[in-house]
């Protein structure tokens, strides 16, 4: 990407433009930042060059090149007369990367996934950086690497619209759908997850799950040799990663391999056993040895707010769940919860169907109470209890909903964070809302 001596805009000023204000300052190129909010943080921008309020975006025609940050559609009116000059963050670091880059993309278990792959590389000893939507997006790091390296990059639909470019090795969990207070509808979301494969060519990979309810639109787009994987043996395809009783087998250009065991994973979840699988199916197709793709599940222990079990006081365990922003990502973790469960759900609503949760959780005897809160709580308790699903109640906000719970527990039971929704009505991210959760267990017992 030629950026000397082009007149650029960067639009938004958080994370990522942050993290591209800092590349052009180490690089000497002078760009403008905008954005169209009056409150936002502008400090450590150029002030002679940030500009914010509601009439930021008007003069864009004027830029030769436009860094779009995720959270701006690409569907913003002001943004379609300049469609030709839009790009990213992620585009960017996909030209500077020397090396080759693992892509991971899919409604649910992008991250565990991709953390999964970083793991590997890791006690294989190769050289490796895990970036995009889990949050590292520093462009000062690529010059650390080399053409041996591998880049693992957590790819959402909102960084993968217009991306023009796919990875050499790309994994494609299941698309459900989400953020459909983004996207037009839910063509155009998968449109954007289609970005991961639809530039791939017949050396590259792509490992797909089974029962994605994208797989025929994928197999139409793609170039890519493809890896089915599931938690059982798939009736066909020549490549497969699969569990087959309690243990995990690849078989890869005629060759069955054990990669590792049930015993080896430590996180919760049949859906995590999947997400283990395509982890394990990526590593074993850049050439990793059983040997290390084992110790690295065996060494993986979960991420942060994904079903992290934070503790157990009084026989009542707490567990943190908050990056759960839909309801299959809820619906998941009920089923990985063991026992008597109080469900928080609450936040804000992104315009998704709850059908399938509703359903799931009548059959769930296990959940004892569901106590929704915030924004989204009221008409969250209307549609769970129209459906018939008992024990609903809703409180004001997630520290309410906590406490409630934590007056109803008893020894045994266990309270489960996992909104279903966004945080986005009390909270600035998902990360915020699950340091509230914690801190306030914490308070409660010490």
């Amino acid at each position: 990407m030629q950026l000397r001596n082009k007149q650029i805009a960067v639009l938004g000023l958080g994370r990522e433009g942050m993290a591209l204000k800092d590349y052009f300052e180490e690089e000497g190129i002078t760009a403008d930042y905008l954005d169209e909010k009056e409150a936002v943080d502008t400090g450590g921008y150029p002030a002679k060059h940030t500009f914010t309020g509601p009439g930021a975006f008007d003069n864009l025609s004027r830029y030769n090149l436009i860094f779009r940050s995720p959270g701006i559609s690409p569907h913003h009116p002001k943004l379609q007369a300049v469609s030709c000059k839009l790009t990213s963050l992620t585009r960017l670091f996909f030209d500077l990367w020397p090396g080759k880059v693992i892509g991971v993309t899919g409604t649910k278990g992008k991250g565990t996934t991709a953390s999964v792959i970083k793991n590997i590389l890791k006690y294989a000893r190769i050289p490796s950086t895990l970036v995009g939507n889990i949050g590292n997006v520093s462009l000062a790091d690529v010059i650390q690497f080399d053409k041996d390296s591998w880049a693992v990059v957590e790819l959402s639909s909102f960084q993968l619209m217009g991306l023009g470019v796919s990875p050499s090795v790309a994994v494609v969990l299941d698309v459900t759908s989400d953020h459909m207070d983004y996207h037009i509808n839910l063509a155009d979301y998968r449109a954007a997850k289609l970005e991961i494969t639809r530039h791939q060519n017949a050396r590259d990979w792509l490992i797909l799950t089974v029962e994605n309810p994208i797989k025929e639109l994928i197999l139409e787009h793609t170039h890519a040799q493809i890896i089915e994987v599931s938690l059982n043996e798939p009736a066909k395809g020549e490549n497969s990663a699969y569990w087959s009783g309690d243990k995990l087998i690849a078989k890869i250009d005629g060759r069955r391999k054990e990669l590792a065991a049930a015993g080896d994973v430590k996180i919760l979840g049949s859906h995590n056993k999947l997400n283990i699988a395509a982890a394990a199916a990526a590593a074993a197709v850049v050439g990793i040895d059983e040997i290390a793709i084992k110790r690295g599940i065996q060494e993986f222990h979960g991420m942060p707010m994904r079903l992290e079990n934070i503790g157990a006081y009084g026989g009542v365990t707490y567990i943190n769940d908050s990056a759960s922003t839909n309801p299959q990502t809820t619906l998941a973790a009920t089923q990985a919860v063991s026992g008597r469960t109080i469900l928080l759900m609450g936040g804000r609503n992104k315009g998704l169907d709850y059908g399938d949760l509703v359903a799931g959780m009548k059959k769930e005897n296990k959940i004892k109470r569901v106590i929704t809160y915030g924004e989204f709580g009221p008409e969250l308790y209307e549609i769970l209890t129209k459906a018939g699903v008992g024990g609903v109640e809703w409180a004001e906000s997630m520290v309410a909903a906590l406490r409630r719970a934590m007056a109803l527990a008893e020894r045994g039971d266990t309270v489960l964070l996992s909104p279903g929704a966004a945080s986005f009505d009390e909270f600035d991210n998902y990360q915020a809302r699950g340091q509230a959760f914690n801190k306030e267990v914490h308070a409660h017992y010490h």
